[in-house]
């Protein structure tokens, strides 16, 4: 699950071939390839205020963190979410991140089984960084 923008082969070989030696700088050629995937799109609201992890084989950054945000902003609504988690690599690496710590602390109203994912190995790849909150300096001091 993310946001990965997917093109065509033919769409990206008819651009790239040129028919000019023309050197031109990289752009964004919109319009001019065809976006072909929602293929690693799904919906994991599988029926009202539950979300079903168990079959998700793949998150990256962006899928998790719009994921996070979306469930923190539907308990601060009141609305109350069961997510179903399994020992799936996806969810150990949400685990990883801190993904399971910030839904206890800023989304009360979200649920899940914690039992599951106690005490399960995963071994991350170098380049996988926690989730991390940036706050401005003096913001807790601010009253809401």
């Amino acid at each position: 699950m993310g946001k990965r923008v997917r093109f065509s082969k033919e769409s990206v070989m008819k651009y790239l071939n040129l028919s000019t030696d023309e050197v031109v700088p990289w752009q964004i050629p919109v319009g001019q390839l065809s976006i072909v995937s929602t293929i690693n799109r799904i919906d994991l609201e599988v029926e009202e205020n539950c979300f079903d992890l168990r079959g998700l084989q793949y998150i990256d950054p962006y899928g998790a963190l719009s994921l996070l945000t979306h469930l923190i902003g539907r308990s601060r609504e009141g609305r109350k979410t069961k997510i179903l988690v399994e020992t799936t690599d996806a969810c150990k690496k949400l685990k990883h991140v801190g993904f399971f710590n910030y839904l206890e602390e800023l989304a009360p109203l979200i649920e899940w089984d914690k039992n599951i994912l106690t005490g399960e190995k995963y071994f991350p790849p170098d380049s996988l960084l926690p989730i991390t909150l940036i706050k401005r300096k003096g913001e807790e001091r601010k009253s809401c």
